[in-house]
């Protein structure tokens, strides 16, 4: 199994509003992303590196990586390409990476509706995806086409 990796939008006076990625950990009503454990046993646990994040922002990855090799984020806006083998009148669409009852997928508004498709789905290959921003920073990605 691969291990599940978070992003978030640091909050941490010395890196604040970078991305941080890593491990999440909520104490207290405070999200921190940590990364490398330097030592570990069953009574104690020691990090090499946190961060405080931003709740809202925080991410899950899809464990994809786009056709640039980026990976694919919670909150990412992607264009996804249209399949050579699909007839269809547009090059691409601007979609939203959503999790919708423990499922990541890809979301296009539809008027006031919304339709879905699994990363599972032949028209959602890697390279048929390029992440393009993300709704936290670039919400106004979502009004193109």
């Amino acid at each position: 199994m691969g291990k599940l990796t978070i992003r978030g939008i640091s909050t941490h006076e010395e890196s604040k509003g970078e991305w941080k990625r890593g491990y999440l950990i909520e104490d207290e009503g405070v999200s921190y992303i940590i990364n490398g454990v330097v030592e570990a046993n069953d009574e104690y646990i020691t990090i090499g590196e946190w961060c405080s994040v931003e709740p809202e922002t925080l991410g899950l990855s899809t464990g994809l990586l786009d056709k640039n090799e980026k990976e694919i984020f919670e909150g990412d806006i992607v264009k996804r390409y249209r399949n050579p083998l699909f007839k269809a009148e547009w090059e691409y669409q601007i979609e939203t990476v959503v999790k919708r009852e423990a499922c990541l997928l890809l979301e296009k508004k539809l008027g006031k509706n919304f339709a879905t498709m699994s990363f599972g789905s032949p028209f959602t290959k890697s390279d048929l995806l390029e992440v393009i921003g993300n709704v936290y920073e670039n919400p106004e990605l979502l009004n193109e086409e």
